[in-house]
This record gives structure tokens, sequence and C-alpha cells, in this order.
């Protein structure tokens, strides 16, 4: 081979090189990204499967908001993971917007251990946090000399609507009432008063706390946790939703 033919196999071999060293990377699509607000009141479990749900689903990325009000009008959520009275929520009556049902959460009632009561009536509960009575020896049936610690939460927490739509009709929450943040916070003020009464979802519970029946049982207060997809054209989004309704039933 001359020098000549030398020099330009060797220039070819080099542009050839050069060229596919240089060659543009094949485009990987992004995941899509799901703002969702979550109900602060919801158990542990229900955030596991969303998230094992999203881990399965390599087309989302997730953004949880947690808002504390009772049913929140969120711009720029893409849906809903909640529990509580829906009221008016002009979202919920939207041709665009599609419910998937979730699962239930209901509101139990506490008292410490030592108290003796074994059950209360939905005209005592209003009572009790209304403050017309005062003092537990007025409904225990044994000597149980103490006074009344009603317990409950801020006005725009979601167990407070339910529980303020169903018991007080035209009373009002007594102000002697201790208002405490959440029902991890409620419970714990249980373990520590034998004086206090609250409310608080089943899964809230300790077992330092005893639980008390409301006879004749009150429906109202086991509702429904709902997901809302804002947009039902959402596919991502609907997809995510029935798999955690499937891990639910599961």
């Amino acid at each position: 081979m001359s020098i000549r033919k030398f020099m330009i196999a060797t220039l070819l071999v080099l542009a050839v090189a050069g060229c596919q060293s240089h060659s543009a990377p094949v485009p990987v699509n992004s995941p899509e990204i799901l703002e969702i607000a979550i109900s602060p009141i919801l158990p542990p479990q229900t955030r596991t499967q969303l998230l094992s749900c999203a881990s399965d689903q390599p087309s989302v990325s997730l953004i949880l908001h947690e808002p504390q009000t009772s049913f929140p009008d969120i711009e720029g959520v893409d849906g809903l993971i909640w529990w509580g009275p829906p009221g008016d929520n002009d979202s919920l009556r939207n041709a665009e917007t599609t419910i998937v049902s979730l699962g239930e959460i209901g509101i139990k009632f506490f008292v410490h251990p030592s108290n003796p009561i074994k059950s209360l009536s939905p005209y005592e509960l209003n009572r009790i946090f209304t403050g017309q009575i005062r003092q537990w020896m007025e409904i225990s049936p044994q000597e149980f000399d103490n006074p009344m610690s009603p317990l409950s939460y801020p006005r725009d927490h979601p167990l407070r609507t339910l529980f303020d739509s169903e018991v007080f009709e035209n009373h009002a929450l007594t102000p002697n009432a201790l208002i405490l943040p959440n029902p991890e916070s409620l419970i714990n003020e249980i373990e520590n008063d034998p004086q206090a009464i609250g409310f608080a979802p089943s899964h809230a519970a300790s077992d330092s706390v005893k639980e008390i029946p409301i006879t004749p049982a009150l429906s109202s207060f086991q509702q429904p946790i709902l997901g809302v997809i804002y947009d039902n054209e959402n596919i991502n989004l609907t997809n995510l939703f029935i798999c955690v309704q499937s891990s639910s039933e599961g």
C-alpha cells in the first residue's frame, strides 16, 4: 500500500470512529409527575399502598401534600386521597371528576382504662361535649368521682367536622374542651388523663386506652376513603388509584 492510500484509509477510520462517539443519545421518556393531596388522618397502610403502587408504575413520579382542612380545594393537584364528609364540594359533581372508593375509616371513642364506663348513648355524647354533663359520676354505673375532660380538634379538622355535624345539632362544643392537633396527640392525652374522653380513627388507638361503644351506633361515623381524580383522562392516576383500591380489597 502506498503512503497516500494508507493516509486516506487512516482518515476514513478516524472519521467513522468520531461519528460513532458523538452520535445522539436515545431519548428517554420522563415519568409524569403527579401531585396528590392526602388526608392527614389516613392509616399508614394507605400511604404504603400508594407508594408501593407508584413504585410498580415507572411512568409516574409522586409529589404528596398533607393539607389539614376538612375537604381541600387545592389548585395544582391532580387528585386527592381523602376521608371525611365532602359537604358541598363542587369538584365531586364535576363531569370531569372520577371518584374511586379506597376503603373506609370509622371514628371510635376512647377513655382512660381506669374509667368504669361501659357505653355511651348519642344523647350522652352531646351532653358531655357541650358541657351539660361535667362529672363522670352523673352517668357512670360505678362510683367514679372525676370531672370530665372532653378532647377535640381544631374547627376545620376532618374529624371535628364530622363530629360537630352529627352530634351537636343546635349546640356548640364546650369552651372547656382541650383542643389537640391530631389523633396521636389526643390518644396520648387520654393515656395520661383518667378524666379524658375523645375520639379518633380506630387505627390511631393504643393498648393504653379503652374504647367506649356508642349505643345505638352512629353509622355516619363510618366514612369512605375517596380517591378523587380531577381529570378523568389522566390514565396514569386512574391506574394508580385502581392499584390502591385492589390492594385495599386484598
